[in-house]
């Protein structure tokens, strides 16, 4: 596929998010004080314009060159299955678990053999999104159903 044509069918995806993003806020209240609908707001007034001077400039410019998606359909499907059992598997095996099984398969099908290597580096990265959002953010990350009441699960 042309990277003209696909530059400028996802700046029209994006821009009808950005739409569809500040129309989502119109039915909150608005206050004296700055909330989180204004934050949202100019998130998607950004959205919009940024992606309108994409879809501008893709029109304007002459990009011949092809876009390959996926080289390896195989390593490229596999992907995919991850993501998708990631998303859902959170709620049941929580962040910690959910997202080491997700590194370890992901590292694994993509190539990347030196288990103990990968393990390291799955740990080191759930250690510090976790530090970064449980401890530092204080965003609540998803725990485990499956396993009860182990806090550190």
């Amino acid at each position: 596929m042309n990277k003209k044509y696909v530059n400028i069918f996802l700046s029209l995806i994006f821009i009808i998010l950005g739409v569809l993003l500040f129309k989502s806020t119109l039915n909150l209240k608005s206050s004296s004080v700055v909330t989180t609908g204004f934050y949202i707001k100019f998130l998607a007034i950004s959205l919009v314009l940024s992606a309108g001077f994409e879809f501008v400039k893709s029109f304007m410019e002459n990009q011949k060159e092809n876009v390959i998606f996926a080289q390896d359909i195989k390593r490229f499907s596999f992907l995919v299955f991850f993501l998708i059992f990631y998303v859902f598997s959170m709620q049941y095996l929580g962040f910690i678990i959910s997202s080491f099984i997700f590194l370890m398969a992901t590292m694994y099908f993509m190539g990347y053999k030196n288990i103990f290597k990968a393990t390291l580096i799955s740990i080191v990265v759930i250690t510090f999104v976790q530090g970064l959002f449980a401890n530092l953010f204080e965003i609540p990350l998803p725990t485990s159903t499956i396993f009860g009441d182990l806090q550190w699960l």
